[in-house]
Parts: structure tokens; C-alpha cells; sequence
């Protein structure tokens, strides 16, 4: 697991899934699960700061986990 903070704060829990490309992201009390990544962004994402990660958090490409 990873433990990131954005430049405002916000923390990010991440685990990753490498079978299926995607990451759980736990941040403000909420779960959430990226859509599986290509082989370009899946290997960058390791890189994220946690700025990244509150940019990709304004896109689409992840969905709510109850």
C-alpha cells in the first residue's frame, strides 16, 4: 500500500491490482477503483504524486466502491 498527500492536503491510500491494471484508492473516508489502465499509463502510475493522483481523481476513469 501507498501513502500519498497532495500539495492541499488530501491524503491517498492506494493498492494496486498488476493482473488487472488497476488501483483502489482510499481517500476522504471513501473507496474507489480505477478503470483497467494501458500498459503506458499502468507503468507511469507507479510514479504519481499525490498531486497526480488528486488530478485523476477530477477525470472519469474511476468508479465509487460501497
Amino acid at each position: 500500500m501507498k501513502k500519498l498527500t497532495s500539495i492541499t492536503g488530501r491524503e491517498f491510500n492506494l493498492t494496486s491490482n498488476k493482473s488487472k491494471k488497476t488501483w483502489t484508492i482510499r481517500t476522504n473516508g471513501f473507496k474507489y477503483c480505477t478503470y483497467p489502465m494501458s500498459n503506458e499509463d499502468w507503468n507511469s502510475s507507479d510514479f504519481w504524486s499525490g498531486n497526480d493522483w488528486s488530478n485523476f481523481m477530477k477525470t472519469n476513469d474511476y468508479y465509487r466502491v460501497n
